[in-house]
């Protein structure tokens, strides 16, 4: 967690430094080679972007030289839809970055959006402070975003996950709500720390016994406690990229594995909201009947695919930079989209594409 955190602090203090080149990343990624396009169903198509029309992204399939498909463009994951328009738009000027700041908020992608915003701010210098406090608007939302992940953290007993993110909130977003309130959150936990890890182990300890009635979710927990170790390791061994990076890709392995495990498991908006159930019949309006209660293992479920995103977030971030250490870019880029696809709006994926970027510029690419 600590290189995590470090890396993520040092590149993100030369995010204004680096900006104008990780406004060109994702064209330069495009090129003849292709992209990954990532579907909210879990498909991951490979090709090249041909055309981007205002209801789908046509393509011609990696392998097949002449083939086209189409897919509707709410069927896009939405941090791969961003870079899309990103590079079909090719912005170069304050107005196309400001339509770009418009997308990324349709997208509820609100780090895209204020990225858009500082690039529209450099080249509109007569808008720029009315550009700052729709930046500063949308650091405010980004803070609470991740604040209320926090809760939900120490709500499933993931103590340790918890102050990780509230540490990044505290540090990233100095003069937000998300700052106010995580450093009082972050005060609270630590003036009542063994009051705070006996709940944490009580519920975890209720957790497990929820696990425990599925054969699946029994299978799931051991694939993350062994990911979760080959991760550690891989963080261990830094010094010895090539030692890391195989570690870094057992951790990977594992953990997808127990994604999709997961997968089969439906979750309906009402249950994945947090919302009771009213039970009665459809449209019987006025129903006094009582909330039906949320099936413990579908509330599991979304608890273990929260901490599966955390940590496949952070080997595809660790595995990018350690590619990046061997100038391999192609890798490291292709990382930083498995990650944003997971979480775009994570600290660590903005860092790691700054650092490609900074890389590439020195490079003279």
């Amino acid at each position: 967690m600590f290189t995590r955190n470090f890396r993520t602090i040092a590149s993100v203090a030369l995010l204004l430094l680096s900006l104008p080149a990780l406004a060109e990343e994702p064209r330069k990624n495009s090129g003849e080679s292709g992209r990954s396009v990532h579907l909210k169903s879990g498909t991951v198509l490979e090709g090249r972007v041909i055309e981007v029309t205002d209801t789908s992204v046509v393509l011609e399939f990696a392998g097949a030289p002449g083939s086209r498909g189409s897919v509707d463009r709410s069927a896009v994951v939405p941090s791969d839809m961003f870079d899309v328009l990103v590079e079909a738009r090719d912005p170069r000027t304050g107005e196309a970055w400001l339509d770009m700041a418009n997308e990324a908020e349709h997208l509820g992608l609100y780090n895209n959006r204020i990225w858009s915003l500082r690039n529209a701010a450099k080249l509109l210098p007569d808008q720029a402070q009315a550009l700052g406090i729709e930046i500063e608007s949308s650091r405010q939302v980004c803070s609470k975003n991740r604040l209320a992940l926090v809760r939900e953290y120490l709500e499933a007993g993931e103590l340790e996950r918890a102050r990780r993110y509230l540490k990044s909130i505290i540090e990233e977003y100095c003069g937000c709500v998300g700052e106010e309130e995580g450093t009082v959150l972050m005060k609270e936990i630590t003036d009542d720390i063994e009051r705070v890890k006996a709940k944490a182990k009580t519920t975890l300890a209720e957790r497990r016994k929820v696990q425990d009635t599925n054969e699946d979710l029994q299978a799931v927990r051991t694939l993350m406690e062994r990911g979760e170790d080959a991760l550690r390791v891989g963080r261990e061994s830094l010094e010895r990229p090539g030692t890391a990076i195989s570690h870094f890709v057992e951790a990977q392995a594992l953990l997808e594995r127990a994604w999709k495990m997961l997968a089969p498991f439906s979750t309906s908006p009402t249950i994945a909201s947090g919302a009771t159930v009213t039970s009665g019949p459809a449209g019987s309006a006025g129903s006094t009947a009582p909330p039906a209660p949320i099936d413990p293992v579908v509330t599991e479920v979304l608890r273990l695919k929260s901490s599966l995103r955390d940590d496949l977030v952070s080997v595809h971030v660790e595995l990018g930079h350690a590619y990046l250490t061997r100038s391999d870019f192609v890798r490291a880029t292709a990382h930083a989209g498995e990650a944003s696809a997971l979480d775009p709006e994570d600290s660590g994926v903005l860092a790691l594409r700054i650092a490609i970027a900074a890389a590439r510029s020195a490079r003279g690419r």
